[in-house]
């Protein structure tokens, strides 16, 4: 996930409509199927050196996410298509994208946000309460569509 150029995280940089990747630090573009970059707006119509490159990997666009398949492209064949939400599929879902990076381990991460007790506890936010709700007085979910 690094430009060869300054090292910038490509996965801030753009995908073009050739399904390119270009850099958002210095605008390189790297082939989206080799890796090997394929133009460097400050050089003019000079040729692009070789050292110049970085690993491809396949990867699928679904609901907008996108699946990175980094045991190459038999591995991404048998994995067969990602997960969906149905929710996503429906008129009227909205996204929020965002891209926040943590000092931390994405295992630790994925612990905290797939643990049913952090967000209570933690957070002390209503909205993670699992624990309220009885047979008597069942915990409603609402679904508003705008």
């Amino acid at each position: 996930d690094r430009c060869p150029h300054r090292l910038d995280a490509l996965s801030e940089g753009r995908l073009t409509a050739d399904g390119d990747i270009q850099c958002a630090y210095h605008g390189w573009v790297f082939d989206g199927r080799t890796g090997n970059c394929t133009h460097v707006p400050q050089l003019q119509g000079s040729a692009v050196g070789g050292r110049a490159c970085v690993s491809a990997f396949p990867a699928t666009v679904s609901q907008g996410l996108v699946w990175i398949h980094p045991g190459g492209a038999a591995a991404a064949e048998a994995a067969g298509p990602p997960p969906r939400q149905p929710e996503m599929d429906k008129p009227g879902f909205k996204v929020t994208p965002a891209v926040r990076d943590f000092p931390i381990d994405w295992p630790i991460l994925m612990e905290n946000i797939m643990d049913p007790d952090h967000g209570l506890f933690a957070h002390q936010a209503s909205a993670f309460d699992l624990y309220s709700a009885s047979r008597e007085r069942p915990q409603e979910v609402r679904e508003t569509v705008a």
